[in-house]
């Protein structure tokens, strides 16, 4: 643990085969022009170590890196680690993906609307080529009418009026950990939950709604997203992690549902996307009977456990309405 605060903290989980991505993200740190800031460098057994990165940066950078090695546990327990590592004199935490590059400007503009009272989390743009199936659209275009409102005196910034109904809809998916600055408190309070294997981003969104607070997002671009290691490229809807993240996906949906003061918009938008994640997850399933893989028994069970509305969904598909036969 630091030994001496620091206005801004990064933590960064690192699991690569390509050198020179770990040290490109970091360059981007302390591009930032942001004197008071480290880096927390979780290395979860890599099979390109961290520390050959670390060794090609300037001597002067390396005092303000903090590197933990750990065995492969994936990304989810590494952030977990890094959380925990982070100094509880912090004033903000932000989050960077060890092959993405933040863009001049990202840091300062974080911790300039972070300052503002009651604010607790920010984001920003990412850029990403082509090669990537996520979207990463402007908000005000995409976004219903009313869940931004701008921030006087601003080009680009906007308060997110509810940060549940924006987890709640299809649009969630703008949103990126390495464009995703905290306020220190909040960081010392949530975590990424372990037993999620993938759609961690999303159970951890949900996690700082819950603590409430104001959210922020800039419309300007703060991370330019890499080609690093990816489990989304050339994943089908056969494979099982497609499925597991359906699973995942419906199952934080659901713990949205259940909040007791959740608008009726969110309620209604949060209901229509469980339904497609019921769809997909279906049709997955069936995939992977039609490629001879199998059913997927424990997951099945798993979503029927956590998605009581999962058995109606079914019995609609296989005996539609109005099928007399």
């Amino acid at each position: 643990m630091f030994t001496v605060m620091a206005l801004c903290e990064v933590i960064i989980p690192y699991y690569q085969r390509k050198p020179g991505l770990l040290a490109r993200a970091i360059s981007s740190v302390f591009a930032q022009g942001i004197d008071d800031v480290r880096v927390i460098v979780i290395d979860d057994g890599s099979p390109h170590p961290a520390r050959y990165d670390l060794d090609t940066l300037p001597e002067i950078q390396r005092p303000r890196i903090t590197l933990v090695e750990q065995r492969n546990q994936g990304a989810t327990c590494a952030r977990n680690r890094a959380l925990e590592t982070t100094s509880i004199d912090a004033g903000f935490v932000a989050l960077l993906d060890s092959d993405d590059e933040w863009a001049p400007g990202h840091l300062a503009r974080a911790i300039n609307t972070l300052r503002r009272p009651g604010a607790t989390l920010f984001y920003s743009l990412v850029e990403a080529d082509e090669s990537f199936s996520e979207s990463y659209s402007r908000p005000s275009a995409i976004l219903p009418v009313g869940l931004l409102k701008p921030v006087a005196g601003t080009s680009s910034l906007s308060r997110i009026t509810d940060p549940y109904r924006l987890l709640s809809g299809e649009w969630f998916r703008h949103m990126h950990l390495s464009v995703t600055v905290l306020k220190g408190e909040l960081a010392r309070k949530v975590r990424f939950n372990p037993s999620f294997s993938v759609a961690e981003d999303f159970q951890f969104f949900f996690a700082c709604a819950c603590e409430g607070g104001d959210w922020y997002v800039d419309e300007t671009v703060g991370a330019r997203r890499g080609t690093g290691e990816n489990i989304w490229h050339g994943i089908g809807p056969a494979e099982l992690r497609y499925s597991q993240e359906k699973f995942f996906s419906a199952k934080v949906l659901s713990e949205i549902l259940r909040q007791p003061n959740l608008a009726s918009e969110a309620r209604a938008e949060a209901r229509q996307r469980l339904n497609i994640y019921r769809e997909q997850f279906y049709w997955a399933q069936r995939s992977r009977l039609t490629e001879g893989k199998g059913l997927n028994f424990d997951l099945w069970a798993r979503f029927f456990k956590n998605d009581p509305g999962l058995a109606g969904f079914l019995a609609g598909r296989v005996f539609p309405r109005g099928n007399t036969s």
